[in-house]
Order: structure tokens, then C-alpha cells, then sequence
């Protein structure tokens, strides 16, 4: 009889990381999803997943769970939020928290999974990113900088612990339907400059418009799976055609080209 494998999926509370569990879980996994409030997934119980309530950014949480449950043959790294507003507008501590969620309590998963996956000598690590780790949008520049640092750090641990029998994979989602849009714009910096109306007219206008249009969470959840099943899963996977072409674009035009597609934009979205 093959032995069950464990997974850690972190901020199941809605979207792409609660389709994980109950994908995980219907495939019989033994699923463990990390919430901030327990409320929001009360419901994930009667499927058999093990609802763990912690931030990611709380060290000492994180670090208990591990030591309570690890180890884990599979790992998850979801959670995450978007900072907007203009650069100017988006405090230091603003700044420091988008990395705090996206980047360094990813970081912090990482090293308390490595040992237990050394020492099996297998295991899977998937750090959900996005096609904006490629690529920066006006107002977006935290949350953008934040992808970009996490696609950097997954590229090198990739190289790093291959040798250990450890795979690692980025999944780069593009515009999906969830509740993040929602709390982008909840998170956008207060306009305390007053001076970028018109981008922040356009910009909660595309939002709006990407929230409708994108792809399912269930989609995602999907890539995600298969890659923790297969035995030689790719390393990079763009999720959705939109973000393939948004990449494609942005490779072939000249920064002045993209830049004015913006600006553009910005006018005709701001009345």
C-alpha cells in the first residue's frame, strides 16, 4: 500500500490555496492548510484537512508547527498580498511588511522544511508566485518588487538543493479569480501626495476588469497538484494564456513602448 504524503499548504482562507487543500485532499493526501482565522475554513475539517491557524509572518508559529507536525514531503508556499499605490505614497513599513508576507516568511517555511526533506532525501517545495515577477505595473511597484524577489529566491534554491532529491517548482499565476483583487485594493496606500489621481482611477479600473475576467483558482490548484505528483515536474509553469502573452509582450517591446502603453491606458481608464 503506498504511503500517504503530507502536504503544507499556507493561506487557505479563500482562492488558490483553499483549491489546493480540497484538491490535495480528494487525491487522498493528508493535508494540513495553514489559515489566519480559523472561521473562514471551518468547512475544510469535514474534508479531512487539518486546519492549522497561524500568519506566516509569526516566527514562533510557524516554527511550533514544524515542530508538531513536520515532516511534510510537500510544501506550499501561497500565502501572500499585494501592497498598491505610487512609490511615493507607500511607507517604509508598508514596504517592509510586503516583503515580510511574501518574501521572508517564505524564506522562513524554506529552512524549517530543508532538514526533514534532506534527510529523506526527497521531497517538494512550490513557492506560488507571479507573471509580475517578470514584469512591473504603475502603482504596483511593491507588490511587483516582492515577485520578483521571490522568482530570484526559488531560482536559487532550485540549483542549491537538487542534489538532495528535492524538487522545486515556481507556479506563476497570471490575472485569476479570487479574493485578492479585492484585497489589493483594500491595501492600496492612502493618497497622501495627491498627485497620482489619474493612475489610481486607471489602476483600480484594470483590477476590476482582471478580477472578472481571469481564470479559476480551481486552475491553478490544478497545476499545482500535478507538479507535486509528477516525478520530473517543470520548474517554471506560467498558469493562464493571458499571462503568457502579457510575458510574451513584454519580452518583445522596447521599454519605451511598454511605458507608453501605460500611459495611455492611464488617460483613457481615469475619467
Amino acid at each position: 500500500m503506498a504511503q500517504i504524503k503530507k502536504v503544507l499548504i499556507t493561506g487557505c482562507s479563500t482562492g488558490i490555496g483553499r483549491s489546493a487543500a480540497q484538491l490535495f485532499a480528494e487525491r487522498g493526501w493528508d493535508v494540513y492548510a495553514l489559515v489566519r482565522n480559523i472561521e473562514t475554513a471551518k468547512d475544510l475539517v469535514k474534508k479531512s484537512i487539518t486546519l492549522l491557524c497561524a500568519d506566516v509572518t509569526d516566527a514562533r508559529a510557524i516554527e511550533d508547527i514544524f515542530r508538531k507536525y513536520a515532516p511534510f514531503d510537500v510544501v506550499v508556499n501561497n500565502a501572500g498580498f499585494g501592497q498598491m499605490g505610487p512609490l511615493e505614497d507607500v511607507s517604509e513599513e508598508e514596504l517592509r511588511y510586503q516583503f515580510e508576507v511574501n518574501v521572508f516568511a517564505v524564506h522562513r517555511i524554506i529552512r524549517l522544511a530543508l532538514p526533514y526533506m534532506r534527510n529523506k532525501r526527497s521531497g517538494c517545495i512550490v513557492n506560488v508566485g507571479s507573471v509580475v515577477g517578470h514584469l512591473t505595473f504603475p502603482l504596483a511597484g511593491a507588490y511587483c518588487a516582492s515577485k520578483h524577489a521571490l522568482r530570484s529566491l526559488t531560482d536559487a534554491l532550485r540549483i542549491e538543493v537538487k542534489s538532495f532529491g528535492i524538487r522545486v517548482v515556481l507556479i506563476e499565476p497570471g490575472p485569476i479569480q479570487t479574493s485578492f483583487g479585492r484585497t489589493v485594493v483594500e491595501k492600496f496606500a492612502p493618497d497622501r501626495s495627491g498627485a497620482y489621481c489619474v493612475w489610481r482611477k486607471a489602476v483600480l479600473k484594470l483590477i476590476q476588469k482582471h478580477r472578472s475576467q481571469g481564470a479559476s483558482p480551481q486552475r491553478v490548484a490544478k497545476v499545482i497538484l500535478r507538479c507535486c505528483e509528477s516525478k520530473i515536474p517543470f520548474s517554471r509553469i506560467v498558469v493562464t494564456k493571458r499571462g503568457w502573452l502579457m510575458l510574451m509582450l513584454k519580452r518583445q517591446l522596447p521599454d519605451v513602448l511598454w511605458d507608453r502603453i501605460f500611459t495611455t491606458a492611464a488617460k483613457l481608464l481615469s475619467p
